[in-house]
């Protein structure tokens, strides 16, 4: 089984420092090599749900997939506290980040981009063979409901807000505003690992309480934004 270690997603370390293994000594090692107070430790998932780009990317390359790319969803969340009560409103577009390069399809050296979704790969892929870094937050991310066909869209969204429900309840008497009056706004953002099950099945793994707006401001011009 290979393992995936994870720096504590509340570091904000944009995917930096994961590393996957299935050597125990090598674990050790990347755990004593840095200077962490907590880590998350995973199973690695290794039936994804695979999506195939077909896309002019911005940087001159053609995206024509024929196996298909490990991705993850992000979807937007705003959280409205008012006294007692709590109001958690969902963005109707998600973003769907993939790797630099399709499932399997790479050598030990580069393992990290055919399976980290998280687009500071993609940068690193994109300065590796001589395109701009920030390219790969346009040319990665897309539109959910764009990429995705609609009836698999459609089960995988009433899935994800049952998770997010379930996840906002568990923590709701812990949320407390900090001004005088509690009320208080909040955006986040919950990220999903995809995997292919009977039909396609997602799995929680983060929560972000101040999710960058990067790859947002290229994907949703066409409706003003987030």
């Amino acid at each position: 089984n290979i393992i995936i270690i994870d720096v504590h997603t509340g570091l904000g370390q944009q995917g930096k420092d994961i590393l996957i293994t299935s050597n125990i000594n090598e674990i050790k090692i990347h755990i004593n090599s840095l200077n962490y107070n907590s880590w998350v430790i995973s199973r690695y998932l290794d039936n994804p749900y695979l999506i195939k780009l077909n896309k002019n990317g911005v940087s001159n390359i053609k995206y024509t997939d024929s196996i298909g790319r490990k991705s993850h969803l992000r979807s937007y969340v705003l959280l409205h506290k008012k006294q007692n009560n709590l109001m958690a409103y969902m963005y109707k577009k998600s973003l769907i980040f993939s790797t630099a390069k399709e499932y399997n399809t790479c050598d030990d050296d580069e393992k990290y981009f055919c399976n980290l979704t998280n687009l500071y790969y993609g940068g690193l892929y994109y300065k590796k063979i001589g395109k701009d870094p920030n390219d790969a937050y346009k040319d990665l991310s897309n539109i959910s409901s764009d990429i995705l066909e609609k009836n698999t869209y459609n089960i995988l969204m009433k899935k994800i807000k049952v998770i997010i429900q379930k996840t906002i309840l568990s923590v709701k008497k812990e949320l407390i505003c900090l001004n005088y009056n509690n009320e208080c706004f909040q955006y986040i953002a919950f990220d999903f690992h995809l995997e292919n099950e009977d039909t396609i099945r997602p799995w929680l793994l983060e929560v972000n309480s101040t999710p960058g707006l990067k790859a947002p401001e290229y994907q949703f011009n066409e409706s003003g934004g987030i």
